[in-house]
């Protein structure tokens, strides 16, 4: 603890933050939208043991419309601001 003391907690943390925005900042997007495509991967992997997964449609469980609604108001902006 004695060799923490003598690092700014400034200087700790702004190392701390540049390297998550470095190693994730692509990774995942600002605006999280669903997508049919991550639906399609989870029922084809229940399907084996759910079989009306495999016939299901994939845009049936996707509601894009409370993202989009966050997104408009300026919710989401205002979570990145800096």
């Amino acid at each position: 603890m004695h060799a923490v003391s003598h690092v700014s907690w400034g200087a700790c943390c702004g190392g701390l933050e540049r390297a998550y925005r470095g190693a994730y900042n692509g990774a995942f997007p600002e605006v999280p939208y669903p997508n049919a495509e991550g639906v399609k991967t989870l029922l084809d992997d229940i399907a084996p043991r759910t079989p009306k997964a495999a016939t299901a449609d994939p845009k049936s469980f996707v509601d894009m419309s409370l993202m989009h609604e966050l997104e408009s108001s300026g919710f989401i902006k205002q979570l990145y601001k800096r």
